[in-house]
């Protein structure tokens, strides 16, 4: 049964005939026949999909370069960082080894260095955190005009899906029409195939 369904979704892959950066993918409804009477074989009749290369684009699109100006903000901030840590181990060890002092002198002399460190440490901390937040505040604008933009394209040139050609680990979808959205389907599907899981079959 399931290299039935392999085969035949292996067979909907090889029918995919590229125009111009958009793909046209054949019928699967003999597929929703055998499967099922009441799917909406619309949704599958004929898919247009456009291929995106998200590795390219955060190389090509000059927006993401704003991530690399944040990236030097952050590495000027972790070089004082690596200096300031170097200047305050070398002048409490020149304290410790000083033996001129007394033991009193000495140890309120380190008491001092390490309260400098940790000030100075801390406010480098806070820098760190709002670069970090400037960074996550960045990401999510961008991602939001891209995802804005793709659907407003896709919608132009009538394209159902926009799918990643960059992701190696898995399919990602940029965008999908609504009207082939098949969730109500699985949904289904899952619960007359799996209505419940015993979990002691994993313990």
């Amino acid at each position: 049964m399931m290299y039935r369904h392999f085969s035949h979704w292996r067979g909907l892959l090889v029918g995919i005939l590229s125009l111009g950066g958009l793909a046209v993918v054949t019928s699967v409804a003999g597929y929703l026949a055998d499967t099922s009477a009441n799917i909406d074989k619309k949704k599958f009749e004929v898919l247009r999909i456009g291929v995106l290369d998200g590795a390219r684009l955060k190389v090509e699109a000059k927006c993401f370069r704003a991530h690399d100006k944040i990236a030097r903000r952050i590495g000027v901030v972790l070089g004082q960082l690596h200096t300031l840590s170097n200047e305050m181990k070398s002048a409490y060890e020149k304290i410790k080894n000083n033996r001129k002092l007394t033991a009193y002198n000495r140890n309120m002399q380190l008491a001092k260095i390490e309260n400098r460190w940790k000030i100075k440490s801390e406010k480098y901390s806070v820098e760190m955190q709002k670069l970090r937040n400037l960074d996550n505040k960045l990401t999510n604008f961008i991602q939001n005009k891209l995802f804005q933009n793709i659907e407003i394209l896709a919608k132009k040139a009538k394209i159902d899906i926009v799918v990643n050609k960059g992701s190696q680990t898995a399919l990602y979808v940029f965008y999908n029409a609504k009207n082939i959205d098949i969730t109500d389907i699985v949904v289904k599907r899952m619960d007359e195939v799996l209505p419940s899981v015993d979990l002691r079959e994993f313990e």
